[in-house]
């Protein structure tokens, strides 16, 4: 079966009856229009044709009309009477039971397959050469198109698309005009750095595709003194020539033309050819790949040892991964795009902007334990932080070293405690049974393969702002961060329960103007209809529970609010990591609706998971920044925090629970072995 359709102008049903008529067109108005003929044929030549052979049914709808007309077309003739139909603008031809009646054509038609790759090579390059019109082809019963190019993209797009970023890059334009023999030829075609197995020609004449092996032979002769020996070129032209001077009926299938001069413009298109070669000949470009040096530990090994190694292990299967390897964002953008922040000054967040001016300028960090020691005076003293709007490339010390293990955490190496602008943190474990039962189940429910892959896992790069590239030995994996930094977050809840650091907001906003701004986000999910009471109300219970609970709050979670109702601090779940502030209004909304205050068990987990929410990567929709009167967080930005702050601290601190081996949250997506196994076939 075949099916075309289009989103012209369509056909009249009182046009229905001659539509498949021999020798119908309606491009001729007299007869002196046989001499410049410059369409790519009459509808009484195919359609006629295929009706004589085929089962066809056309459905059109012209532009205005109430609705569609259906006919069905047997012999050149119109079955019956065109009887209305559902339908859009434009038409629809369908084509069945192809040569059903010619037993002997039909057993001439290769398969299925083989047919359809005739059809999407003749799609691909009337889709190349109409740059201007999307054309889609794809298999009857398939999902994904073979051919797919949208409206309105350049030429220079649609041959990326369909022939790939190699060829794209090496082409150059070519423009030959001569008004004297009257025509001109446009396109593009390679230059010396390129070539091929097999010469890929593309010739358009008068929008025409067609086939010169005079023009052809000529174009491949210049290319022979340039590229090496079997080495063919690519080349696209569009030949534009007076449509008098042009037969298009010299062959049965259209698929050769004869035209005036034809010698005289192959010799132009020749020297043109010549000439734009030579233009661009002055240099070549290779492509190089630059070893990365060997890490200073592997250069430390004793020599017996490393070639031993070498000699068992299979090259297959050998960890080819190096902390001093650049990344994959190395090679997408360049270098220092990013801002640089300063070790010794202060950086500050904006946090949330509104009419009512509940606004926090900046977010500081202060020691929890040094404000115990010196009296709640270390407010006064911020430690400098690179904070998530600021995205520094500067380099980020590591997080205090710290084993899975409960208790106080052994002191860091002598390098990483200078590298710190403050102390190693001193994790301790809260007497309160729930916590510890909580702490239990969690370090049940993680998996030791997954632990083992955090533990040896190098960074690789950014897929998007949620995935991420991650090897493992020989393996290349995708963490989901969003997921994995949720679950990361939760824990830490139980893990520094009672014990946080603080992130101080100066100034700090007005917890009621934070939640006014949450009822009106569409985030909050909150409808006076729905819930029969007003916004103004809700805000009222809200912040009268959220007071009512504070000094829990602040004891075990470190999210202080005074006695005038503003929010001086939130807790600091991972080492210099602040959450995106644009979420705040909706975290305490959430807060006070969804925890549920009457047990302690269950208000732990409820209080954690919204730490969670506000704290995991993500990122802020329109309607979100629009709401808090933020502009919001850019990409590189949370990639940014992604690779140094979120990645470092899943390694060293994350429980990873069986369920992220299943769901998606870790995926495998190939391995060395494997790798080698397909290119050995090759």
């Amino acid at each position: 079966m075949l099916q075309l359709q289009d989103n012209g102008k369509g056909i009249h049903a009182a046009d229905f009856p001659l539509l498949c008529e021999r020798f119908a067109t309606s491009k001729l108005a007299k007869f002196e229009d046989l001499q410049g003929i410059a369409t790519y044929g009459f509808r009484g030549e195919a359609l006629a044709s295929i009706s004589h052979i085929a089962h066809m049914k056309v459905v059109s709808m012209t532009e205005g009309a109430q609705c569609a007309y259906r006919a069905s077309f047997l012999d050149g003739k119109m079955c019956g009477h065109a009887a209305p139909a559902p339908g859009v603008k434009g038409t629809l031809i369908t084509v069945e039971d192809l040569f059903y009646n010619v037993a002997t054509r039909r057993k001439t038609l290769k398969n299925a397959n083989d047919e359809y790759q005739k059809i999407v090579e003749v799609v691909s390059r009337y889709a190349l050469h109409n740059s201007g019109i999307g054309i889609t082809c794809k298999k009857y019963g398939e999902n994904q198109s073979e051919v797919h190019t949208v409206r309105g993209t350049t030429l220079e797009d649609n041959i990326r698309l369909m022939f790939g970023h190699n060829v794209a890059r090496e082409l150059l334009p070519f423009k030959c005009t001569d008004e004297k023999l009257g025509f001109v030829a446009e396109g593009h075609i390679s230059n010396a750095n390129y070539s091929m197995k097999k010469t890929t020609f593309i010739l358009f004449i008068n929008h025409r595709l067609v086939d010169s092996t005079h023009i052809k032979k000529a174009m491949e002769s210049v290319y022979q003194q340039y590229l090496p020996k079997s080495s063919h070129p690519w080349i696209y032209l569009s030949l534009s020539v007076a449509p008098q001077n042009i037969d298009v009926n010299v062959h049965p299938t259209k698929s050769e033309v004869r035209f005036l001069h034809e010698d005289d413009i192959v010799d132009a298109l020749h020297k043109s050819l010549e000439d734009t070669l030579a233009a661009h000949n002055s240099s070549r470009t290779f492509v190089t790949q630059t070893l990365s040096a060997v890490s200073t530990s592997s250069q430390k090994c004793p020599p017996t040892s490393s070639a031993t190694a070498t000699a068992s292990v299979p090259q297959y299967k050998l960890d080819r991964s190096d902390a001093h390897s650049q990344t994959l964002q190395a090679f997408l953008q360049p270098v220092g795009e990013l801002a640089t922040a300063t070790a010794t000054t202060t950086t500050t967040t904006p946090i949330a902007t509104a009419a009512t001016g509940a606004v926090a300028d900046a977010v500081s960090v202060t020691d929890h334990y040094t404000e115990q020691q010196t009296q709640r005076k270390a407010d006064s003293q911020p430690i400098s932080m690179p904070p998530l709007a600021a995205a520094p490339t500067a380099t980020v010390p590591p997080p205090t070293a710290r084993k899975r293990v409960h208790g106080n955490c052994p002191s860091a190496a002598p390098a990483a405690a200078v590298a710190h602008t403050r102390r190693p943190k001193k994790f301790v474990l809260s007497p309160l049974s729930s916590i510890q039962s909580f702490i239990s189940r969690i370090e049940e429910l993680s998996d030791a393969e997954l632990v083992d892959v955090l533990d040896h896992a190098t960074w690789v790069g950014c897929v998007n702002v949620i995935f991420s590239l991650v090897q493992c030995r020989t393996r290349l994996l995708v963490f989901n961060m969003q997921t994995m930094s949720k679950e990361l977050m939760y824990q830490q809840g139980f893990m520094r329960f009672s014990n946080f650091d603080r992130l101080v907001l100066n100034p700090p906003p007005s917890v009621q103007c934070l939640l006014e701004i949450a009822v009106k986000s569409p985030a909050s999910g909150f409808s006076a209809d729905a819930y029969k009471t007003t916004p103004e109300e809700i805000v009222k219970n809200c912040l009268d529970l959220l007071m009512k609970h504070r000094e829990m709050l602040a004891e075990y979670f470190s999210i202080t609010i005074d006695d005038e109702g503003y929010l001086q601090s939130l807790p600091q779940l991972i080492e210099n990591y602040v959450p995106n502030m644009v979420f705040l209004p909706i975290f305490l909304i959430r807060l006070a609706c969804e925890v549920q205050w009457e047990y302690e068990s269950d208000c732990f987990d409820t209080v954690a998971q919204q730490l969670s929410a506000f704290y995991a990567l993500q990122k802020p929709t329109f309607s979100d920044c629009t709401a808090a009167g933020d502009t919001g967080t850019t990409d590189e930005q949370l990639e940014w925090s992604a690779q140094h702050l979120l990645f470092p601290a899943l390694k060293q601190l994350l429980y990873p629970p069986k369920t992220f081996s299943s769901d998606g949250t870790v995926v495998q997506v190939a391995t060395l072995e494997n790798l080698y196994k397909v290119f050995e076939r090759c």
